[in-house]
Parts: C-alpha cells; sequence; structure tokens
C-alpha cells in the first residue's frame, strides 16, 4: 500500500490544470486519512483553474465520502 508520501508525490506529479487527476488522488489521501486539510486544498489547486463551483462540487464529494475538512475558513 503506497505511503502518503507517495500519494503526495502523486498529487505534485499531476499537472496543475488537470482538474480532475488533482481531485482524484486528493479523494484518494481523503479516504485513507478520513480528512483533508484546507491547506491540501488550496495547495492542490491554481486559483486560475478551479471554479467557485468545482470547489463546492469537491465539498460535497467530500462530505458523501465522509472525509472531514479541516482548518476550512469561515466566511
Amino acid at each position: 500500500m503506497p505511503t502518503n508520501k507517495k500519494k503526495e508525490k502523486a498529487l505534485e506529479a499531476t499537472p496543475i490544470t488537470d482538474f480532475h487527476g488533482r481531485r482524484r488522488e486528493l479523494l484518494k489521501i481523503g479516504v485513507e486519512q478520513g480528512y483533508l486539510d484546507w491547506k491540501q486544498l488550496d495547495d492542490a489547486f491554481n486559483k486560475e483553474f478551479i471554479s467557485d463551483t468545482e470547489l463546492e462540487v469537491l465539498l460535497f464529494t467530500c462530505e458523501q465520502m465522509g472525509i472531514e475538512i479541516k482548518n476550512r475558513p469561515t466566511a
């Protein structure tokens, strides 16, 4: 089973413009850990390549998969 370091390297190797690839890698990490930190989400996506709608869908998907989002900024 790959370690988190290997999974993080796989995430880093995914092109910044590949939203779906990065999303898939983040979800794998989140399922394994049971959570994702907001910084992981922020670091994974360049603001130019993720819309507010895509972010909301990602957060909804995490919720549905039982992945907690830690340190989420408050509005």
